[in-house]
């Protein structure tokens, strides 16, 4: 376990990972930019899970990976009122 702002480690750190799940923080648009930093820790051949906000399936995001999104799915953060969908996306080799 890490403690520590994750934007700067993942810019830091020579790691790489297989897979990387993650629930980025929304506010602020910061959601694309913790997937873009999530995503270059990836390992070439890996996958990313990642739930996002509703919408981000329309965004283009991560050119070059195979991506599966889900439906819209409402009530996931009881009482927020967010809507939110499923990414599954596999890095090429």
């Amino acid at each position: 376990m890490i403690e520590g702002d994750f934007l700067q480690w993942a810019q830091e750190t020579q790691q790489r990972f297989d897979v990387v799940v993650m629930n980025p923080p929304y506010s602020e648009g910061r959601a694309v930019a913790h997937l873009n930093a999530a995503a270059a820790l990836v390992k070439n051949g890996g996958r990313l899970g990642a739930i996002l906000p509703a919408g981000s399936d329309k965004k283009g995001l991560l050119p070059g990976w195979d991506c599966s999104w889900s439906e819209a799915l409402e009530g996931m953060f009881a009482g927020t009122g967010v809507c939110v969908v499923r990414l599954v996306a596999y890095k090429a080799e």
